[in-house]
């Protein structure tokens, strides 16, 4: 038997009806693998350690039923399956760092953003206020005006 042919079948003793149905079209372990990371990489750490669990569980199942020149294969695919574990366990926890920083650039937008619109009321109130002042003022000017004409005019 290939190291091929065997992960293939220990992923699909491990996994259940509707898991394998998802993967059974897929020829390699390789392939199957990506796709169960890529369903599952939303997934919590407790529904991934299990997964993780049955895997080996049916490496253990398979090392007890191979013949012993085989249980050095399984036993490659066992550090091989634990290897993969802790480097989907970084690849989760740098996607959560990098959805954190996301959502905290996100939030700072916002306020951003509200910063921004409440500046723009206070000009505009500003701009209400300074037309209205000129306004006071050309009136002034003109009353004035009448006032000064009358006095140099008489």
């Amino acid at each position: 038997m290939t190291l091929n042919f065997q992960a293939t079948n220990i992923l699909s003793c491990a996994l259940d009806a509707n898991e394998y149905n998802r993967v059974s079209g897929y020829d390699s372990a390789h392939e199957m693998w990506k796709l169960l990371e890529v369903t599952h990489e939303d997934s919590s750490k407790s529904e991934g350690e299990e997964k993780a669990n049955l895997c080996f569980m049916a490496i253990e199942k398979e090392v007890q039923a191979s013949p012993p020149n085989l249980s050095n294969h399984v036993d490659d695919l066992n550090s091989l399956l634990i290897e993969i574990y802790h480097e989907l366990e970084k690849i989760t926890k740098k996607n959560k760092e990098l959805k954190d920083k996301i959502d905290n650039l996100s939030n700072e937008n916002s306020k951003l953003v509200c910063k921004n619109k409440s500046l723009i009321e206070s000009l505009e109130v500003v701009k209400k206020e300074s037309d209205s002042s000129k306004l006071e003022f050309q009136k002034l000017i003109l009353e004035n005006k009448d006032l000064c004409e009358k006095r140099f005019l008489s």
